[in-house]
């Protein structure tokens, strides 16, 4: 586009010719050219919610924190283009290797691939890049009785980090730093949920949150990603009793933003004020 503009403008020059427009607001109406944020990560970078609310089955939606950061960020950047990646129920091991529930849907087999390819053909184009991973990995570990198996989740938390360090190399020689920003997120725990049944259960699944919160943190800024703090966004370790509740503060925070207290059965994923304040966290934490 560029060499294009600097041609017609020699062009001007060698003809003696001034052009005027015979419609003045024409005049350098041409559009920016794209720029793109990139979703990549599990059902929440899907906007996943019951549909319909409050029991209704999963369903991908344009309400989710993609949806809801991207329409902030358009403020700044009105050609900003969305493109959602992310794959419901994706581990970070299917995401890396693919094999996953969204393996047919990519043309490469992972996620991980297809954000490459996409990465490489939009160079130069890469606003923003946000990533939500690792939930899934250690919420498999949770017993069909509602406990949590602790072996299991320290397994999950420690393959975690192994394979988002490599998803996060693979992704960013092409994240040049020439105005891209890229994010990752720490976690919320819809296990406070279990506080209804038992405070341990409630407490220990905060516990293997910060566990997981330290490993991928670690992992976020080893990359060079910065880390949106959802977690703390959520209140996540905030056992303060609210007056004139039963319910601790950060029990309240996830019955207030997610489905897990109002659904059967339970739902951990975001609800649109939920959804929101992730968008939020991340809008503040890609600046």
């Amino acid at each position: 586009m560029n060499h294009f503009r600097i041609g017609i403008a020699t062009a001007v020059l060698i003809l003696g010719t001034v052009i005027w427009s015979a419609d003045p607001a024409a005049a350098g109406a041409a559009e920016p050219p794209a720029s793109y944020y990139l979703s990549l990560g599990d059902s929440l970078s899907q906007g996943v919610q019951p549909v319909p609310a409050p029991n209704g089955p999963n369903a991908i939606t344009d309400q989710g924190y993609p949806d809801q950061l991207s329409a902030s960020l358009r403020a700044a950047n009105p050609a900003l283009r969305l493109e959602k990646l992310g794959c419901p129920s994706e581990t970070t091991a299917t995401m890396l290797n693919g094999g996953g529930p969204c393996a047919a849907d990519y043309s490469t087999g992972s996620q991980l691939g297809d954000a490459v390819q996409f990465l490489r053909a939009h160079r130069g184009q890469i606003a923003d890049v946000t990533i939500n991973i690792g939930g899934d990995d250690v919420l498999n570990c949770v017993r069909a009785d509602g406990s949590i198996d602790t072996a299991c989740t320290l397994g999950a938390i420690r393959t975690a980090r192994g394979n988002i360090d490599a998803i996060l190399a693979a992704l960013r020689p092409y994240l040049d730093g020439r105005g891209t920003h890229a994010a990752g997120m720490t976690s919320y725990d819809p296990l406070l949920a279990l506080w209804a049944v038992s405070h341990e259960a409630a407490t220990q699944s905060v516990i293997l949150t910060d566990l997981l919160n330290a490993a991928e943190t670690a992992s976020y800024l080893q990359n060079g990603f910065r880390v949106a703090p959802v977690a703390a966004a959520f209140q996540t370790n905030n056992f303060t009793p609210q007056p004139g509740s039963p319910l601790p503060a950060n029990v309240a925070q996830i019955c207030a933003l997610t489905w897990m207290c109002t659904s059967t059965p339970p739902n951990d994923h975001p609800n649109v004020t939920g959804y929101g304040l992730i968008a939020a966290t991340f809008a503040s934490t890609l600046g």
